[in-house]
């Protein structure tokens, strides 16, 4: 193995612990998970908290008003899944 291949595999070994160590501290993901409880919401109340956990901008017919919604997950999920 040449130098220059010693401190490429190198510099891939510190990237992949740092990665590592970034991945297992402690509520590294537990920001991004959601456990949704929301029985007999307004619709809107539910729309709102998907447009801001998943950044995604929603436009709601101003008829839509007074629906009520339950959703209830005992399941922890990504901002995709609750999208």
């Amino acid at each position: 193995m040449t130098q220059q291949q010693m401190i490429n595999a190198r510099k891939i070994l510190i990237a992949l612990v740092a990665l590592i160590a970034i991945c297992n501290s402690p509520g590294a993901f537990a920001q991004s998970l959601i456990t949704p409880y929301y029985k007999e919401a307004d619709i809107r109340q539910i729309v709102e908290a998907v447009a801001e956990i998943t950044g995604k901008t929603f436009i709601i017919d101003p008829r839509v008003s007074g629906q009520k919604v339950t959703m209830i997950s005992s399941t922890a999920m990504s901002p995709e899944a609750f999208y």
